[in-house]
């Protein structure tokens, strides 16, 4: 599998890390969507809208681990009807 982009963020255990997706289009459909949480309770937070209607948006995303250790979450871009992935990313967090 092939990801776009990969983010790594470290954060002490028992805090929450804001995973921040660009390029949501909510008004054509395409959102990010939690493909594989990796064990991480994940949720979405809200999203930052853009400059003009109908434009992107910055979308939010809360994700606590149950404990130390290294997780891998996967998000895909893509319309929840349909089965092709415009982009995927994959944020890896680092509870310490």
């Amino acid at each position: 599998m092939t990801y776009e982009r990969k983010q790594v963020l470290t954060v002490k255990n028992g805090e929450t890390a804001e995973l921040l997706l660009d390029d949501e289009i909510p008004s054509s459909g395409y959102l990010w969507l939690v493909e594989d949480k990796g064990g991480v309770d994940v949720q979405r937070k809200s999203f930052t809208p853009g400059g003009q209607m109908g434009g992107s948006v910055t979308a939010a995303f809360n994700a606590k681990a149950p404990g130390p250790g290294s997780y891998c979450i996967e998000f895909v871009h893509k319309r929840p009807w349909e089965d092709t992935v415009h982009s995927r990313v994959r944020y890896v967090l680092n509870v310490v």
